[in-house]
């Protein structure tokens, strides 16, 4: 089988863009990663994209198809599916940007070893993800369509992007003072949510879903720091050392309420005393996928081609924490 990675921000998405430095770490970090556990196995064809700023990044052992400055992306991603069976994406739900490339694959009839855009259409979206999660009974954290009238007074508020990645475009504002500063920033209110800040535990869960079940790979913790009311995410301990029962039955009814999750998710939380929070839900690789392979003694790319053939299998649990850094 020939498979075609493409992870947007290092792949050309940017080309002739000046380069989000707050994603490109995370992007080579998950690429280098997933490249490094498909080229194990000897069976597969690895082809992938790169941005022209990072063709040193990688050597002979895959087909590598340069991006050059000014190239058009979408037609050389096209272009690229024509000689490959199969398609990997690791995108960015902003614009639709996740949910576009995997609309082209499924129409080209290749194999997409990622979500279904139905399923993508159904999680980036933060205001209608928090809808499914709420109407299926799922703790998650209440949720409103910003707008200029939306109240602050005393009570810390975060604000994010409807389809922002990561900690991109989340804000806290501690004042209607603040919040009236920030929001005038805006060109479009509502393409931004409001939500109550939750104190607790950042953790994330790196799962495998298909056919409306789900197998819980690992829970992370999320190093989170306040910088000029902007959250940043400095790295996560991958495999962190927890009672794993409770996650996987939160991700049981996760799999049942979002049936066409496929393959590998990631899903951000908040640990509050005994209750799981749901925040969102990245129906993607996240940066965690780069620390399970040595956390895990696992092939993580192995285990979502199996899903091609078979149904989901239990992962033998394992005490080794590793850290991705991404200060």
């Amino acid at each position: 089988m020939k498979i075609l990675i493409f992870e947007y921000i290092c792949g050309g998405g940017f080309c002739s863009e000046t380069l989000p430095n707050t994603l490109v770490q995370e992007g080579l970090l998950m690429l280098n990663a997933l490249v490094n556990d498909l080229t194990i196995l000897e069976e597969y064809s690895i082809t992938t994209l790169v941005d022209w700023r990072f063709l040193n990044n990688f050597d002979s052992s895959i087909e590598i198809i340069p991006v050059e400055k000014e190239t058009n992306i979408l037609a050389t991603f096209k272009s690229a599916l024509r000689f490959v069976d199969a398609v990997w994406l690791i995108a960015p739900e902003t614009e639709q940007i996740l949910f576009n490339f995997s609309q082209i694959a499924e129409s080209s009839n290749k194999i997409l070893l990622s979500s279904p855009s139905l399923a993508i259409a159904q999680t980036a979206d933060k205001w209608q993800s928090y809808q499914y999660l709420f109407s299926h009974q799922i703790p998650t954290v209440t949720t409103a369509i910003l707008t200029k009238n939306s109240l602050v007074n005393s009570q810390q508020k975060v604000i994010k992007a409807r389809d922002g990645i990561g900690c991109e475009n989340n804000f806290i504002v501690n004042s209607q003072e603040e919040f009236i500063s920030l929001i005038t920033q805006f060109e479009q209110p509502n393409d931004y949510i409001i939500q109550p800040f939750i104190e607790g535990k950042n953790l994330s869960i790196s799962a495998l879903f298909k056919q409306g079940k789900a197998q819980l790979l690992c829970v992370n913790h999320q190093q989170i720091e306040i910088i000029n009311q902007q959250f940043k995410l400095l790295g996560c301990e991958v495999n962190y050392q927890i009672e794993l029962a409770p996650f996987q039955r939160l991700l049981n009814q996760i799999a049942m309420a979002f049936p066409k999750l496929w393959g590998y998710v990631g899903i951000d939380l908040i640990q509050q005393a005994q209750q799981l929070i749901v925040l969102e839900i990245n129906p993607r690789l996240t940066s965690s996928y780069a620390g399970i392979n040595s956390a895990l003694g696992i092939n993580v790319a192995a285990e979502v081609l199996k899903l091609l053939e078979f149904d989901l299998e239990a992962i033998p649990p394992s005490n080794h924490s590793v850290l991705v850094n991404l200060s």
